[in-house]
């Protein structure tokens, strides 16, 4: 139940911050907001757990040392080599190529209809322009 609503959560999010005048936020702001919910959400819920089941988890990380070493060897993984990479597949699949921005895609028409063509320095824009452009 938990996670079917931290999966919802985003879109609620996002239901409410369309103002009075029905204007859609900006496509920082979006997802600015889902990737909060979900790195709170989830850290909320893995903290919980722990905090919850200290006594079992302490127990179990004493009785199978090498089962934790590994358990934190893959989480290492998963933070610092599958996140990075996610987050560049959905950099370029909004249309952040190794090239620029690619042409008829999300980033180009948000860069024409909010930007006007020129991109501001350190914004979430050239963020992702700079993550697109990596060959990793």
């Amino acid at each position: 139940m938990a996670l079917i609503l931290l999966l919802l959560a985003p879109i609620l999010l996002l239901m409410t911050t369309v103002t009075s005048d029905e204007t859609i936020p900006s496509m920082s702001h979006i997802i600015s907001t889902v990737v909060k919910v979900f790195v709170t959400g989830y850290f909320l819920l893995a903290s919980d757990w722990i905090i919850d089941h200290f006594p079992e988890v302490q127990g179990w990380v004493i009785s199978q040392p090498l089962y934790a070493a590994a358990a934190i060897v893959g989480v290492a993984i998963l933070v610092f080599v599958l996140v990075p990479w996610l987050g560049r597949v959905f950099v370029r699949c909004l249309g952040f190529g190794t090239k620029g921005v690619t042409r008829g895609s999300t980033a180009a028409r948000y860069q024409s209809r909010r930007l006007g063509g020129s991109v501001p320095a350190g914004s979430m824009f050239s963020s992702f322009q700079s993550m697109g452009a990596t060959q990793r």
